[in-house]
């Protein structure tokens, strides 16, 4: 789970505001006009079929408008009421909400004994979203390596211990033993060395709330302008999980495949164009681009259904630098579609697309293995 921005132009459309702009350099922050909305991706592990990354399909998308300031004729209550909501932010309010909904979906399906965990960023790594406990969902978020850590006490009537760490001085203590750990990134399984750390206390955020501390160690990698010959160093992870039972190497799996709601936002933008459409309504503003997301997704479950098995084939032969894919583009889904309905006449274009759902079989349907 991550939030966007979506850009917008008129200053009277509902929910937007001005946000920090993510694409502005650290030393010289700008503003954007914007909505911001809160999206779920499911994520669908490919690797385990070939070598292709896992690919996020969105199953969420929510608006979370931030707190709109009265103008200066406003009275009292108002401002009163301003100041309560600037307080809470709004995706604190949505981030719950949604993930309720998204375990209610799971229970109903028949996925009731699966856990299903969140990968999310530091944006997330708080009270409320480490704090928030829901039946049969883990949370792992990146924290800062600065956070201010403890043990649970040993002595009576204390709770937290007298010592306090930081992630960097896990990173560093010799007393914490490495550990390794198979992790698939980057095309290809990596192993990945990290050190744990639990059952670990956060005063400031979680209270009491028991936790797990995950130090990842920087990879290094080779410059290839250099020849091969020097070695670099990208820096360390540090991660907090809420769940105390789960494998070590699944919730760092799903860390290291949380990039694919990057990419979702980036295709959803670049090439859908979500958000671009010029809508005022109070209810177009968050349905529209709700719709759109729902149509790409859409279109990445008809791509795994497709090539989750096989090699990437699209309407057109591969470049010839590019000759052996390991992963279809939404640009290849996209042409293939155009392909397909461009023969078709505009006026049969919607019943062939209804006839083509509806012989498709639902997406949990009982197989004869008995796996869904």
């Amino acid at each position: 789970m991550d939030d966007t921005r979506i850009r917008k132009t008129g200053r009277h459309i509902p929910g937007a505001s001005w946000h920090a702009d993510p694409l502005s350099p650290p030393f010289h922050p700008d503003l954007i006009w914007a909505s911001r909305f809160v999206q779920a991706s499911l994520l669908v592990p490919e690797y385990r079929y070939g070598r292709s990354a896992a690919r996020g399909l969105p199953v969420g998308f929510v608006e979370a408008p931030a707190a709109r300031r009265p103008g200066r004729r406003a009275g009292e209550a108002e401002q009163a009421a301003y100041l309560r909501a600037r307080k809470v932010s709004r995706v604190a309010l949505a981030y719950p909400d949604l993930v309720r909904r998204l375990r209610a979906q799971l229970d109903e399906s028949g996925a009731y004994h699966k856990t299903m965990i969140l990968s999310v960023d530091g944006s997330y790594c708080n009270r409320w979203g480490l704090a928030h406990i829901t039946p049969r969902t883990a949370t792992v978020a990146r924290a800062r390596r600065d956070a201010r850590l403890c043990r649970p006490a040993t002595v009576p009537r204390r709770v937290y211990d007298a010592q306090v760490f930081t992630p960097e001085q896990v990173r560093r203590d010799p007393q914490h033993p490495w550990r390794q750990a198979r992790i698939f990134h980057g095309g290809r399984w990596r192993t990945v060395r990290y050190k744990e750390v639990a059952p670990v206390l956060w005063k400031g955020a979680t209270r009491r709330q028991q936790l797990r501390l995950f130090v990842l160690a920087p990879t290094r990698y080779r410059n290839r302008n250099n020849h091969g010959r020097d070695y670099y160093y990208r820096r360390p992870a540090y991660l907090l999980a809420n769940d105390l039972e789960l494998p070590a190497q699944t919730l760092l799996q799903k860390y290291f495949d949380r990039w694919q709601i990057e990419v979702n936002h980036r295709e959803e933008k670049d090439i859908l164009g979500v958000g671009q459409a010029q809508v005022r309504s109070e209810l177009s503003v968050p349905r529209q681009p709700a719709l759109a997301v729902a149509a790409y997704s859409a279109l990445l479950l008809a791509g795994i259904e497709s090539y989750s098995r096989q090699q990437p084939v699209g309407p057109t032969p591969p470049p010839a630098w590019y000759p052996h894919k390991r992963r279809y583009t939404l640009n290849d889904l996209v042409l293939t579609l155009r392909s397909e309905l461009e023969p078709t006449p505009p006026e049969q274009r919607s019943e062939r697309i209804l006839e083509c759902v509806r012989s498709q079989p639902t997406p949990l349907q009982e197989q004869p293995d008995g796996q869904t």
